[in-house]
């Protein structure tokens, strides 16, 4: 920001030339205005309720509140007063901040995370209780967060502020007025880029929010969009560009929202119709049937503020949807200003997993070159035989589950064909996400199973491949005359058999017929050459050439005629009958008549080593990884469709895909999970979450180890975390590593990857504490730690992650960053964790649950004996030693936190901690009668209960 510098120094010397009254107003440019705060507009008072305390007080009187209202105070007078617009947007955005905070997250106020879960609206809010100029900056925000990319988006924020300041620069040079506020804004300390970025995350967690909430409204919004081709603006200069599409925007929606109708002939008002989440009925002209009305029925946009806009056809356009070319001259640190494009169209909508997978399925077609009539044909072949050969597998046989990768879209695609349309449509296009061979050469089309040589050996008796012959040749028109033979190699003999009735003459010419044989492997005799299909018969001077089949099991030969010596060239007719093509019903009916077995089946496609089966296999090890997180709200960022499905993340499925044939009941991503430890579980879990949240391989390179002390990721709207750490310690064990989403963010722009310090620190206990001694049991259930809290911070550590197309920028794509999870108690801090590390340590057991215990309640609540309790902090870290009792019953929080500290800070050595129910009574004589654990009172056992 040097230019900042320089700018804010002319400003500066500008005012001190100025008027004396303006010299006395300079005075005063020492006032931080950005700090006061306003009231918010009525219709935005609704977000408040929906934000933490933590994200109100930063709207409010932090950081990105001082961002709100320098941007607003910089930009003010820049764009025309739109207030019908302004108001409708704070009663949208209130629904949506209402509807969201009903959606799914954590119910806790004393968790890690409770400070940062639910919808991120700060830079609204900010806004919101910043001066009116304000909200139409966060529009703009909105604006350039839709269109671009993070890095893309903060190098035009970047942009604007200099420009802007140039602008106030020129005002005052030539002594025109202006607000005061204006001047400071401009005058007083630079925005920072980190500050930019942060402004533009929280617009950019607010759209993800939102567009979740108004799906319907929103993919409709995309269908039209996509099928456009429209400029933002035909604007060379960045700068003019931006200011005027913003500009051309606000009147535009202010306009309809009022109920004026437009013609659209720039796509400005599209960008703002998706950003802003205000949908207009819409006339869309030059579609092949003629015009279309589009109700989007909308009640915050009167009926008659209808938009018209053209179709721009089937044909190929060199942009489709709304884009917006820009120059870019802050976005890397070497080189000339790069031109880059942004784009709103049917890929600016995120994936759900299903419909990343059924796009999958659609670039297998289109791989496979199966044409787009034939989809539904196609999409149902593949279904049934997925079932075939699933027919005979039970539900804990995991061999089966790269088929599932192939039905379960399938089936999703006809119970639903609108959305699976659309999906399997948009997965043709991206046919680069399956990449031809190592060799180079396209899959073979259905597995092969068109391939007749592969079909056949696949069939288990050669009368099969017999009956196979007579059902697809049989019906050809004028294969009859040509005297049709099939020859077949049983028992090590070749065999002769009649298509149709054959003549005397060639009934007695059979045992005269000579044999052209070859050895084949295995020891077995081939009729003939591959290459010279034919059979003689030598008495009449006919020759029998190859139509159909497989010349090394059965094979369908027609007569020929030998020409004479004499014979010219022209004298010679062949009369061509093209040999009949495997469709879907002949391969369905093999599978029906049990010529094709599911085992022979699975065993043959999976032996190709194609790379459809890599894919699909891939996308099982992806459904195993990703479990769950589809039914949080986890969504795909269509970053992934335009590359190979390869992720480094499943970069060692390819090892496991060199087929054991010893075992039948190889499953090569059952192989991969057996071989993992619990942090390369984590590793490629997370990293897997970041490819499809961002499109980018940014974690393959960390190392396991990192990935041991994980406490979460941070993206858009979006918190991952193990599962384990939002559970009672005692139900962790029934999740074994999976990830969970919340709602929320920690307000950083990009992918946030958190890992603890490798040794948390605790307090030390003071020495006045010696005295408090344990107390004897009292058999009673209760709770000691309800003033128990968990906190994240992070502390000053942090490393750039980088994605390959990120080199050079000055933006990198995200962050590693060092997290600290504190425990207090009432406030006072007791000691630092890492909880999921903590949770796998091997001194840690569970209690079997005993709700059949039919012991009386008075011999159930009886303690065992020389057992005591504790009840504080300070015996926690310093632990008598013998037969413990932690009393934080049914409080999950509060026993995470018990058990983290005992597994890191506890002083007793040679312990046991042993998690007992979260909310049931403990029957401690069972304990005594059926558990493994040794009781004497001479082991350290700690039971949290």
């Amino acid at each position: 920001m040097a230019d900042d510098t320089s700018l804010i120094g002319r400003i500066q010397n500008a005012f001190m030339s100025a008027t004396n009254e303006v010299v006395v107003t300079a005075a005063n440019i020492n006032f931080d205005f950005s700090m006061v705060k306003y009231e918010a507009p009525p219709e935005y008072r609704g977000i408040s309720e929906a934000l933490t305390s933590t994200r109100r007080q930063q709207a409010e009187a932090g950081e990105i509140h001082i961002t709100a209202r320098r941007l607003g105070a910089l930009f003010e007078g820049t764009c025309p007063p739109t207030p019908k617009l302004i108001a409708t947007y704070g009663t949208r955005a209130t629904e949506i901040a209402r509807t969201a905070a009903h959606s799914k997250s954590l119910d806790a106020s004393n968790w890690i995370f409770s400070a940062y879960t639910g919808i991120d609206a700060t830079s609204l809010w900010a806004a919101a209780t910043s001066k009116k100029a304000a909200l139409p900056v966060h529009l703009l925000a909105c604006l350039l967060a839709r269109a671009w990319e993070e890095g893309e988006a903060t190098s035009l924020w970047v942009e604007l502020v200099t420009e802007r300041r140039k602008e106030i620069v020129a005002e005052l040079e030539a002594r025109e007025e202006m607000p005061f506020a204006h001047m400071s804004a401009a005058a007083q300390a630079d925005i920072t880029r980190e500050q930019l970025a942060k402004w533009d995350a929280s617009a950019r967690a607010w759209l993800r929010t939102a567009d979740s909430v108004m799906n319907l409204q929103h993919k409709q919004l995309l269908l039209i969009i996509k099928n456009i081709s429209l400029p933002v603006n035909e604007e060379t200069i960045t700068y003019r560009s931006i200011i005027s599409a913003w500009t051309s925007a606000l009147s535009t929606m202010e306009k309809v929202i009022e109920g004026g109708p437009h013609v659209v002939r720039d796509g400005a008002v599209l960008l703002a119709l998706s950003s802003w989440h205000l949908y207009a009925d819409m006339i869309v002209v030059g579609e092949p049937n003629g015009s279309t009305e589009v109700t989007m029925s909308d009640p915050l946009v009167r009926s008659s503020g209808i938009l018209t806009l053209g179709f721009s056809g089937s044909g190929v356009h060199e942009k489709n949807g709304v884009y917006w070319s820009l120059s870019l001259a802050h976005h890397k640190f070497y080189g000339r200003p790069v031109t880059k494009t942004g784009h709103v169209d049917g890929l600016s909508t995120r994936l759900t997993f299903l419909e990343f997978q059924q796009t999958i399925i659609g670039a297998i077609l289109s791989h496979w070159r199966i044409p787009v009539g034939d989809t539904a044909e196609a999409l149902g072949f593949l279904l049934h035989l997925g079932r075939h050969m699933l027919r005979d597998c039970s539900p804990s046989d995991h061999g089966h589950r790269w088929i599932e990768s192939l039905t379960v879209p399938i089936i999703e695609y006809f119970n639903d064909e609108a959305n699976g349309t659309a999906a399997i449509m948009l997965g043709r296009r991206r046919e680069i996400l399956i990449p031809n061979n190592q060799d180079g050469n396209v899959d073979r089309h259905l597995f092969g199973l068109r391939d007749v040589p592969t079909l056949f050996k696949m069939i288990p008796d050669v009368r099969g491949c017999i009956e196979f012959i007579k059902r697809l040749t049989i019906t050809v028109p004028g294969l009859r005359d040509r005297e049709p033979v099939i020859a077949y190699l049983e028992q090590g003999n070749w065999h002769f058999e009649p298509l149709f009735e054959l003549s005397s003459t060639m009934k007695q010419s059979q045992s005269k017929r000579p044999r052209k044989t070859r050895t084949r492997r295995g020891g077995s005799k081939s009729l003939f050459e591959r290459q010279r299909t034919q059979l003689t018969r030598l008495h009449d001077a006919k020759r029998f050439a190859f139509y159909f089949g497989d010349a090394d099991v059965a094979a369908l030969f027609i007569s020929e005629t030998i020409p004479s010596p004499s014979s010219s060239i022209s004298e010679i007719s062949y009369s061509h009958i093209p040999p009949p093509s495997i469709k879907y019903s002949d391969l369905k009916w093999l599978m029906d008549h049990e010529l094709l077995t599911p085992e022979t089946l699975r065993r043959t496609i999976f032996d190709t080593h194609s790379s459809v089966i890599e894919t699909l296999v891939q996308v099982a090890l992806g459904t195993k990884l990703y479990s769950g997180l589809p039914e949080d709200g986890a969504t795909i960022s269509s970053q992934v469709l335009l590359s190979p499905f390869r992720p480094r993340a499943l970069e060692p499925i390819r090892v496991s895909l060199h087929h054991n044939e010893q075992d039948e009941r190889f499953d090569p991503h059952m192989t991969f999970h057996r071989n993992l430890k619990p942090d390369q579980y984590v590793k490629y879990s997370i990293s897997l979450i970041a490819y499809f949240e961002t499109g980018k391989d940014l974690l393959g390179g960390e190392s396991s180890e990192t990935f041991g002390r994980l406490l979460g990721a941070c993206i858009g709207d979006s918190i991952y975390i193990p599962r384990k750490i939002i559970l009672d310690p005692y139900d962790q064990a029934e999740t074994s590593q999976r990830f969970t989403r919340l709602l929320g963010n920690i307000g950083k722009p990009g992918l946030t990857l958190l890992t603890c310090p490798r040794q948390p620190d605790s307090r030390d206990n003071a020495t006045s504490n010696w005295r408090q001694c344990s107390a004897p049991y009292d058999g009673v259930p209760e709770d000691m730690f309800r003033q128990t809290t968990l906190h994240l911070s992070l502390t000053e550590w942090s490393s750039p992650l980088w994605g390959s197309s990120a080199v050079g920028e000055r933006d990198s794509n995200g962050i590693h960053a060092e997290a600290v999870v504190s425990v207090r108690d009432a406030g006072r801090w007791v000691a630092d964790i890492d909880p999921f590390r903590a949770l796998q340590t091997e001194h840690i057991t569970t209690l079997n649950s005993q709700q059949s215990c039919s012991h009386l309640k008075k011999v159930r609540g009886r303690p065992l004996p020389h057992m005591k309790t504790i009840a504080t902090w300070d015996q926690v870290l310093d632990c008598d030693e013998g037969l413990i009792v932690v009393k934080a019953h049914n409080n999950w929080v509060g026993r995470l936190a018990v058990v983290s500290v005992l597994s890191h800070h506890c002083k007793l050595r040679q312990k046991r901690i042993v998690i007992c129910p979260g909310s049931e009574s403990v029957c401690w004589e069972c304990v005594r009668l059926t558990s493994n654990l040794n009781l004497n009172q001479n082991q350290n056992l700690i039971f949290v209960y």
